[in-house]
């Protein structure tokens, strides 16, 4: 048996030697292109609904990276996982690289004993940015499901909207519904067909607005979530950021949310 405790936001030792990579500790593994959703993010999936979705936490983990190219490369990753803890045993094989102008990811995976085969594709159309990714697992508890997510973002500009109006549209399709039960391994929803939009606007060099929107399309569920931004001083971000349900469904089980949150950086 083994056993190991820390608490670490962040902490690893890494080894690099031509196009050759190794990192062993606690760190940041963010796959997948989606803004919203990441199926194809195994280690630190985190939810749309979290407040504080930026903190993305780590994992324990051997990683080894190989870069053939100035764009293209293969990455191993193996973590042992805490039973304890819900995690599961996990490793993957991904390989990434830019073909026609287009951003192409294929991935090889096991999760307990899910065994994942996932795709991660994004690029440009006209003014905007498309982004197509998926997975298909089989194996496990929840049988074979299929998680994909597509979504088309860009800059809006007009004289009005001198800063530019980014918008972004996602929807995903979640074949893993299951209950109430949480799952830590895996970005879950309670329905199989969610939409979700963001917007945000720079009023001013200092204040800025997003607004993101989820809605349950079998139960008519919705969920807002603004947050107005700051930026008190060089290193000090004050927000103002709120969650607000609506309607039926999943997003009925929230409650209206009100926070405010101090940012320092050092």
């Amino acid at each position: 048996s083994y056993v190991w405790r820390h608490h670490l936001y962040r902490g690893w030792l890494r080894m690099e030697h031509g196009a050759w990579q190794w990192t062993l500790g606690r760190q940041r593994i963010a796959w997948g292109s989606g803004r919203i959703w990441n199926p194809t993010d195994r280690f630190n999936p985190v939810q749309p609904t979290a407040l504080e979705p930026e903190q993305k936490l780590g994992v324990d983990a051997l990683q080894a990276r190989w870069r053939y190219s100035g764009f293209g490369g293969v990455r191993a990753v193996f973590a042992p996982g805490r039973k304890a803890h819900g995690l599961s045993r996990k490793w993957a094989l991904r390989w990434a690289d830019t073909l026609a102008g287009q951003d192409v990811a294929l991935l090889l995976a096991r999760t307990g004993e899910e065994k994942i085969v996932g795709f991660d594709l994004t690029g440009n159309m006209h003014d905007a940015g498309y982004r197509f990714e998926g997975l298909r697992a089989s194996g496990g508890a929840m049988g074979s499901y299929a998680q994909i997510v597509i979504g088309l973002d860009g800059t809006w500009r007009r004289d009005y909207l001198p800063n530019g109006l980014y918008l972004a549209l996602e929807y995903f399709f979640n074949g893993a519904r299951q209950g109430g039960q949480r799952v830590i391994d895996r970005v879950q929803a309670l329905s199989r067909q969610q939409l979700g939009a963001l917007a945000g606007y720079d009023l001013t060099p200092l204040w800025r607005l997003d607004l993101m929107v989820l809605a349950d399309l079998e139960q008519t569920g919705l969920f807002f979530a603004p947050r107005l931004r700051w930026s008190f001083k060089e290193n000090v971000d004050i927000e103002l950021l709120g969650q607000w349900p609506g309607g039926r469904g999943a997003y009925a089980a929230f409650s209206p949310t009100t926070a405010l949150q101090l940012k320092y950086y050092f």
